[in-house]
């Protein structure tokens, strides 16, 4: 007899091409950190490839033989600069909101740093919705590996059977997945076929179809519960 699965008690999101709409951000820092460091540029698919994983793990694939230190120093200094160029992907804010209206624990997980993930969300006004950010500095083993997913739900006192990862890439899945959560894939975001190949849990279009698949597996069943714990918008400090 096949169990039941547990409602739905906290859900746990990717940060680029999931909540934000950072394609033109991080396809521009790639470019300019290989164009100051001498490295060959690097077709849009290249770039997409390489997108989920730690950024250090990017620039050795992107430009083999030269100085990754640099390139993600430079990439981190280009992108802190340019801020405007962050959207929020359309019906980001539509499904916090929902969410949080049902008693839903809200994170996010990323292998970004933490000052430019913490920067960026408030810009667009989704991080006042999140309780807690985990960020590259705040892991030694970053997604695909489920460490940043087991901190986020140690942070919400949330058991992985009761937790949902989102994201766009395979790295998001594998996390998740490992760390005991279920999963969404997006679409819309970086992934691509190959995200749809990681097999996660469900597989939907873009974020507005993220709400009924959670209203399915329980999301909100249990009674709301007001945000617990630290919060993120005040401490943007880091990298």
């Amino acid at each position: 007899m096949t169990s039941r699965p547990q409602p739905v008690s906290a859900v746990l999101f990717d940060v680029d091409g999931t909540l934000l709409d950072t394609e033109a951000y991080i396809f521009g820092a790639f470019s300019a950190a290989l164009a100051q460091a001498g490295a060959a540029p690097q077709p849009v698919e290249r770039y997409r490839a390489v997108v989920g994983h730690p950024l250090e793990q990017c620039y050795r694939e992107l430009a083999p033989g030269h100085d990754v230190a640099s390139l993600c120093a430079f990439h981190r200094r280009w992108q802190a600069a340019r801020l405007e160029m962050v959207r929020p992907m359309p019906g980001a804010g539509d499904l916090l909101a929902a969410l949080r209206q049902r008693g839903v624990r809200l994170a996010a997980v990323t292998n970004r740093s933490r000052q430019s993930s913490l920067a960026s969300l408030d810009r667009v006004g989704l991080l006042a919705s999140i309780e807690t950010v985990v960020s590259s500095e705040d892991v030694a083993r970053q997604k695909p590996d489920p460490e940043p997913v087991r901190l986020a739900l140690g942070r919400l006192d949330v058991a992985p059977a009761h937790a949902v990862m989102v994201g766009d890439t395979v790295a998001d899945v594998e996390a998740g997945r490992a760390a005991g959560a279920r999963t969404i894939g997006l679409a819309a975001g970086f992934g691509g076929e190959a995200l749809a190949a990681s097999l996660p849990d469900a597989f939907v279009p873009a974020l507005p179809d993220v709400l009924p698949v959670l209203l399915r597996w329980g999301a909100g069943h249990w009674p709301p519960r007001g945000l617990q714990g630290r919060t993120d918008r005040d401490t943007m400090t880091g990298e």
